[in-house]
């Protein structure tokens, strides 16, 4: 009993040690490049439906792999924008343009929202309230006192119609919405005297809000992204792949939600290059690869995301240019 304590203890002190490396240690670019390139399902699909068709240990090391790959390109990010710790209201307005580039918002791009964490929306370009605003709530986690993808609650229909970001600060409570196209907004009850002079209110862009005050007052929070809420989700969220896998040993019978884009085509390797190229802030090579994307036989709501990518990458490259 005393050995068998002993081995598991060490076997755990080791996967610590290791999980730790594996966070610290970047990933050398090629080898990301080949990761992402072989296994675009992921990027590219609901998750359930990748899951289906993956191994338990595939299936863990994605979801390891996901947030080791999000912290490394949060890290970059961040130091190409040095955010300025005394200025929140500067840190909101630099992290939500730098998001709004790397991102289409439903506006924009009508899509069928599909189930993916937030690495892989990311790549992905696109998707649901609650993943692209939980990209700028991942980014601004750090760098704003206290930040959370909020859920907004219909109390008359009894469910929740949007989730935007919510965050504290010595501006007050400010929320940001970058799907819906909204830098930042607060109400003038929830805001410090520093924030009133800094923030819009929400009455006074009434025009362009979509839901109601009182969607946003009977809210609740929908994620975090500190580390012990993250760890709390990671252990769920393990639990959940040993109970599906259990359940799919057991049944053919597995439940597929494809988006309406879910169709890999070879050409696909092209896109998630430019997205890594883009996200990493190399736009001509970005520009290269989302060129040699739309030349391929392409018919998925991609090559309009390509092509959004494309279009504002050139007219930032026009302005830098006439500068």
């Amino acid at each position: 009993m005393i050995r068998a304590t002993k081995i598991f203890a060490a076997a755990a002190t080791s996967a610590v040690v290791v999980g730790v490396l594996l966070y610290i240690v970047p990933i050398p670019r090629p080898w990301l490049f080949s990761y992402i390139e072989a296994n675009s399902d992921y990027f590219l699909v609901d998750r359930r439906t990748w899951e289906s068709d993956a191994s338990l240990p595939v299936r863990f090391s994605a979801f390891a792999l996901d947030l080791k790959m999000r912290a490394q390109w949060k890290r970059d990010l961040i130091a190409r924008l040095a955010p300025p710790r005394d200025d929140p209201r500067a840190t909101l307005g630099n992290v939500y343009q730098a998001t709004d580039q790397l991102i289409i918002n439903q506006i924009e791009l009508f899509h069928k929202p599909i189930d993916q964490l937030l690495f892989a929306s990311l790549m992905r370009g696109y998707g649901w309230c609650d993943q692209v605003n939980g990209v700028i709530a991942y980014l601004l986690q750090g760098h704003i006192d206290d930040v959370e993808t909020y859920s907004l609650y219909n109390a008359k229909d009894k469910l929740s119609p949007h989730v935007a970001v919510r965050t504290q600060s010595s501006l007050g409570t400010v929320f940001v919405d970058v799907w819906s196209g909204v830098p930042y907004f607060g109400f003038a009850d929830q805001l410090s005297e520093r924030g009133s002079r800094e923030i819009p209110t929400y009455h006074e862009l009434r025009g362009k809000m979509a839901f109601k005050e009182s969607f946003y007052r009977d809210g609740s929070v929908f994620n975090r992204y500190d580390f012990w809420f993250q760890v709390r989700k990671g252990l769920n969220r393990s639990m959940f792949m040993l109970r599906d896998s259990w359940l799919h040993l057991w049944s053919s019978a597995w439940a597929r939600q494809s988006g309406a884009d879910a169709a890999i085509i070879p050409g696909d390797r092209y896109y998630l290059r430019a997205r890594l190229h883009h996200i990493y802030g190399e736009a001509e090579l970005a520009q290269q690869y989302y060129r040699k994307y739309l030349e391929t036989p392409c018919t998925t709501v991609r090559c309009d995301a390509a092509r959004i990518f494309l279009n504002r990458l050139s007219e930032t490259s026009e302005i830098s240019t006439r500068n």
